[in-house]
């Protein structure tokens, strides 16, 4: 599993050094709270960089690129901590920033149990594991709405509120779905988004 991990990590370590060879990259950092299953806390943080963008009227039309580095603990259970990239449709409404995306991906997760477990040695001797978990592949779709206050306050920030699916495929190929809620704030590497003609 460890090279599903590494995987997208060279992926991501490529788009960011492709924006940085621009003067003035549309990448976009963010820090959101992520509840997973509504109730269970956790944190994201994301980096969205367009890989095509076209404006056409009163809106920017994004294909973007995005990876998600969180964790969330379900108490009583386990600890998760996910790698998550993926594709992201996007629509900014001008002049308002009013922004309605897609997000697409799917990724790996390491869930920890929060629990003593005990393991048997070849010896049949018991002892304790403080290191038991799963390696998982992480499946996810999120929709969100949010504000681009570039815009509108013309300020390299802007806030977001998303609801999203997921899935946790085990190594027997068993799914477990999932919901989650998620909100935070994003930081805007450019002043003004690439595909915006003034």
């Amino acid at each position: 599993m460890k090279s599903i991990s590494l995987f997208p990590i060279f992926f991501l370590v490529v788009f960011c050094l492709q924006g940085q060879s621009k003067k003035s990259p549309d990448l976009q950092i963010g820090a959101h709270y992520w509840a997973v299953d509504f109730v269970d806390p956790g944190g994201l943080l994301s980096f969205d960089m367009p890989l095509l963008g076209k404006q056409k009227g009163q809106s920017i039309r994004y294909l973007m690129v995005n990876f998600d580095l969180g964790f969330y603990h379900k108490f009583r259970s386990h600890f998760g901590y996910n790698f998550t990239p993926g594709l992201a449709f996007r629509t900014i409404k001008i002049p308002t920033g009013r922004i309605i995306d897609v997000k697409l991906g799917i990724g790996y997760q390491r869930s920890q149990f929060d629990a003593e477990v005990y393991e048997v040695t070849a010896d049949n001797m018991l002892i304790k594991s403080n290191d038991t978990g799963q390696n998982l592949v992480m499946p996810y779709v999120m929709f969100r709405f949010g504000k681009d206050w570039r815009f509108t306050h013309k300020k390299p920030f802007g806030w977001n509120i998303g609801v999203g699916a997921y899935g946790r495929l085990f190594v027997n190929h068993h799914v477990v779905p999932g919901l989650f809620l998620s909100g935070g704030v994003n930081y805007y590497l450019s002043s003004k988004p690439k595909a915006y003609e003034d």
